[in-house]
C-alpha cells in the first residue's frame, strides 16, 4: 500500500518547487492505490481523510476557488467528481470491505483524469 500524502508532505514539496498539479495528481494516484487494498473501515477512513486534505493549488489561489483552475474538480456543494467520491468513500468508511470496490476505484480515475486535463489546460494558458 502506498503512503499517503499529508498536508505537510504536499507543502513541503510544493514550498521545494515542485509543480502544485503534479502533487495533486500523486496525491489522488496514492489515494486509488489505497482503495485496492484496503480492508478494514480504517483504511477507508485513513482515504477519507487524505482526500478531504487541501491541495497545494489550495493555498496557491487563497481558497478563492472561483478562479482556481480545479475549480470543476473540486466543484464544492456541487455534483463534481470530487464529491462524488467523497460520497462513495463514506460509505465505505461505514461498511468497511463488504462493498464492490470497481465504483470507488472509477470515481477516482474520474478525479485524476479531471486532474490531468485541469493541468493540460493551465499549460495551454502558460504557452
Amino acid at each position: 500500500m502506498a503512503s499517503l500524502l499529508t498536508y505537510r508532505d504536499m507543502v513541503e514539496r510544493y514550498e521545494g518547487g515542485e509543480n502544485a498539479f503534479e502533487i495533486s495528481i500523486d496525491k489522488w494516484k496514492r489515494i486509488k492505490e489505497n482503495v485496492e487494498t484496503a480492508s478494514t473501515p480504517q483504511h477507508f477512513h485513513n482515504i477519507f481523510e487524505s482526500a478531504s486534505l487541501k491541495v497545494p493549488l489550495c493555498i496557491e489561489y487563497e481558497d478563492n476557488c472561483s478562479v482556481c483552475p480545479l475549480n470543476k474538480v473540486c466543484s464544492r456543494g456541487e455534483d463534481g467528481s470530487f464529491n462524488k467520491f467523497m460520497r462513495a468513500l463514506h460509505a465505505f468508511c461505514i461498511a468497511g470491505d463488504v462493498l464492490p470496490k470497481p465504483a470507488l476505484l472509477s470515481l477516482a480515475d474520474e478525479v485524476i483524469l479531471e486532474l490531468e486535463e485541469c493541468r493540460g489546460e493551465a499549460k495551454k494558458l502558460v504557452s
